[in-house]
């Protein structure tokens, strides 16, 4: 058997198999740039809170409030002040510990007592929505669309059918009580041409973590194989029709759709043939970069004690007329309050006695950065007004600008800081090995494309048509490929 014969036979069996899986692949992909997969953000649950008093306990008081709890030597990865729903207007304090459930506490007073999650408490949920509960399914298992392993702590969930006509469901943990889905009937029927097709988030599938990403590499696996030796014939075709001196470079196939199936899928060979390999490398991300050697865990934006916040919060809260969420962070040792609720966020420098929004210069980030990483190593920093190679995000979401802090580490990381939030990125070697194995070639997050208003949306759109026109016409070529099948066997 000849390569070209082996590559011939080879490919059209794998694409009677795979065809459908493509065709499904490049439709959802397009889906999937205007319509996520549901899921209750944190942008907004903070639309359905309720405002925070207007009178605010001082973090003195808070620490005397967590230490009757016996609440005050728990790590935490996070502390937050937070409004309630409308229906029930008490402020919360939401602890989540480093181990163990998140915990949410409503303020009586001066005191705090556990949230009672009844009837009452899910029609304060409803309330979020204006809305009533219709009906209540209780959950033993996970479902389409809560089909993640991690959730399987939460179950029982309580399912809330709510009124308004629109199919709206919200599922609430019976754990702790928190919101965990949220959809309505047009954002499931999205998902069902949109991302379930595309991820493979099936229930049976997704909720065993393990078997779906081994489903993803085999499909994939062979997937890029069918893409390789499609590419080699499309390539082997066109350079036997050189050889024969044709006037024109047209495909020697005779029929419309063997000739759309050849020049598409040999013009975006190296295209179909990077998204379906990159696909399969998003499960088997590249691990990322071991800091052992440095306390690195110090700028994880932990809340500090709190005898370090000294902003009064009363104050804070009087310049804050929408606050709705105020939750304790850090950079290193820099304590920073984050306000929430208005049309932004802000973030207060809490060193201040006085409200102060932060503003960090290079010295102070270099100082914070110095003190995990060491005196020992060179600091180069810039100021980034635009996104670079790996600070980068297609929809803009990632703040500008920033400062770009490389330090001559073994694994040259590099922090990307924001001063107005003391939020950032790391990148280190293998956090940019990863982004090559998805992100630029997956999503084609390009500085050059990403930076050009509407270059992005074009492209995409472009690269995605020639997949799908690809996909479509080899699922073309499987129906006549099984019918020419079905007909040896009937004379046979």
């Amino acid at each position: 058997m000849t390569i070209k014969s082996f590559m011939t036979k080879t490919h059209r069996f794998l694409g009677a198999v795979l065809s459908i899986f493509f065709v499904a692949w490049f439709i959802s992909g397009l889906v999937l740039i205007y319509h996520k997969y549901p899921k209750y953000s944190p942008d907004e649950e903070l639309k359905h809170s309720a405002r925070l008093p207007e009178v605010l306990p001082s973090t003195d008081s808070l620490r005397r409030v967590l230490s009757s709890q016996a609440l005050d030597t728990l790590p935490l990865e996070g502390l937050e002040l937070s409004g309630g729903t409308y229906a029930d207007p008490r402020a919360r304090l939401v602890l989540s510990p480093e181990e163990g459930e998140r915990r949410e506490l409503a303020f009586d007073g001066d005191s705090l007592h556990a949230l009672v999650l009844d009837r009452s408490y899910l029609e304060s949920i409803a309330g979020r929505w204006g809305q009533r509960i219709e009906r209540i399914d209780t959950l033993d298992d996970l479902d389409q669309w809560t089909p993640f392993s991690r959730l399987r702590d939460d179950l029982p969930f309580y399912r809330l059918h709510l009124s308004g006509g629109t199919g709206h469901e919200v599922y609430v943990s019976s754990v702790t009580g928190e919101v965990l889905q949220e959809s309505t009937r047009s954002e499931r029927l999205w998902a069902w041409v949109g991302a379930i097709p595309h991820w493979i988030y099936f229930t049976y599938i997704r909720s065993q973590s393990e078997l779906w990403r081994w489903v993803i590499i085999v499909i994939g696996a062979f997937g890029t194989f069918m893409a390789l030796t499609g590419f080699y014939l499309g390539i082997v075709h066109y350079r036997t029709r050189a050889k024969k001196k044709a006037k024109k470079l047209f495909s020697p196939f005779p029929r419309k759709r063997y000739q759309w199936h050849h020049f598409f899928g040999t013009v975006g060979g190296v295209l179909i043939i990077a998204w379906v390999l990159t696909g399969l490398l998003s499960v088997v991300h590249y691990p990322r970069t071991e800091t052992n050697d440095y306390p690195v865990d110090r700028l994880e934006g932990k809340p500090l004690a709190l005898s370090q916040y000294k902003t009064d919060l009363t104050t804070l809260r009087l310049g804050e007329p929408e606050l709705r969420s105020l939750s304790f962070t850090s950079l290193g040792d820099i304590p920073i309050l984050r306000a929430e609720g208005g049309k932004d966020a802000h973030y207060y420098d809490a060193r201040s006695a006085e409200p102060k929004l932060l503003s960090l210069d290079s010295t102070e980030i270099i100082g914070e950065l110095r003190s995990v990483f060491g005196p020992q190593h060179h600091y180069v920093t810039d100021y980034l007004t635009k996104y670079d190679t790996y600070y980068i995000h297609r929809a803009g979401k990632r703040p500008l600008p920033v400062w770009r802090v490389a330090i001559d580490t073994k694994d040259h990381h590099t922090y990307y800081v924001d001063p107005k939030t003391g939020t950032f990125r790391m990148y280190a070697d293998n956090e940019r090995i990863d982004a090559w194995m998805f992100m630029k070639f997956h999503r084609l997050q390009f500085t050059f494309l990403v930076n050009t208003p509407g270059a992005w949306t074009v492209v995409m759109w472009v690269c995605m048509l020639i997949g799908l026109v690809t996909s479509l016409t080899g699922l073309m070529l499987t129906f006549d490929y099984v019918r020419r099948l079905v007909k040896k066997r009937k004379k046979h």
